[in-house]
């Protein structure tokens, strides 16, 4: 499979981390993409994804599902709104449902997160793999920060500006995507309402590495941006040493790297061996 097709796809079903409404936050669904013969087409679209920022990454590929395969029309993207030379925050995407005449403010979000139940609160176990990202911080920003923007006059002003289609009440709802990893020996009972398929792998250790995987297991270390692809469409592999070597340089430098793993089953799994 064409590596930038596998990326599309590896996006467009990972599931919203919630379904509905969850912290007063409503959840926007991208259109899903089944098979890579529809994106045959757009393949010179999403050869041009340059950005090696993970949250970019998903960005260019949210605009070509958008574009290509829904109803809705991109007003705008990636607005950045001043107040005089400082930056008062940026608006992801603006759209225009053809069918209904809705327009709708959009924040997208993708996200890898980690479940440590030795933290305190119901949400707040949830981190990034090098604990420097927190889902409830990134929750406060949405309703506190990004969606109260779409408000202020220098907003409306720089939509103004834009000449955009006149919009009497936009709709503002959030695409958060994201991948979630369990404890390996630990993993909670209960996800008080987020989605359980998003649930993609375990973190352990690197003690508990070689106990973890089968005896014929091979591995390969994913740069981030490529945390979004499917691992069975990779052709390179490593043998445990190798690999183990690898983890112990990303641990010298405090980074938790996400593992592929595969069998002489063909059976593929994903996995954080953290450095704390």
């Amino acid at each position: 499979m064409i590596k930038e097709i596998d990326e599309f796809l590896g996006f467009s079903k990972t599931p919203s981390l919630w379904k509905g409404t969850l912290f007063d936050l409503d959840q926007f669904e991208t259109p899903q993409v089944k098979n890579s013969e529809q994106l045959n087409a757009y393949y010179k679209h999403l050869q041009n994804t340059k950005h090696q920022v993970l949250g970019k990454r998903a960005e260019e590929l949210f605009e070509q599902a958008i574009t290509n395969f829904s109803v809705y029309d991109i007003l705008a993207k990636n607005i950045q709104v001043f107040e005089e030379k400082i930056t008062l925050g940026e608006l992801d995407f603006l759209l225009h449902n053809s069918l209904n005449a809705q327009g709708y403010h959009i924040e997208l979000v993708y996200k890898l997160y980690l479940y440590d139940p030795d933290l305190q609160g119901t949400y707040d176990k949830w981190i990034g793999p090098n604990r420097k990202d927190r889902l409830v911080d990134k929750v406060s920003k949405l309703k506190h920060k990004q969606f109260p923007l779409l408000h202020q006059p220098q907003t409306k002003e720089r939509l103004s500006e834009l000449e955009l289609p006149t919009i009497s009440t936009w709709k503002q709802q959030c695409c958060f995507k994201a991948q979630l990893f369990l404890p390996y020996n630990n993993p909670p009972k209960d996800l008080n309402g987020l989605n359980t398929n998003c649930v993609a792998g375990v973190w352990l250790r690197l003690s508990e590495l070689h106990t973890a995987v089968a005896v014929d297991t091979l591995f390969y270390m994913p740069g981030k941006k490529d945390w979004m692809r499917n691992p069975e469409y990779h052709k390179d592999w490593v043998t445990y040493e190798s690999i183990y070597q690898d983890i112990q340089s990303m641990h010298q430098k405090n980074k938790s790297p996400l593992i592929w793993t595969k069998t002489s089953e063909d059976i593929y799994a994903k996995l954080f061996v953290v450095w704390w």
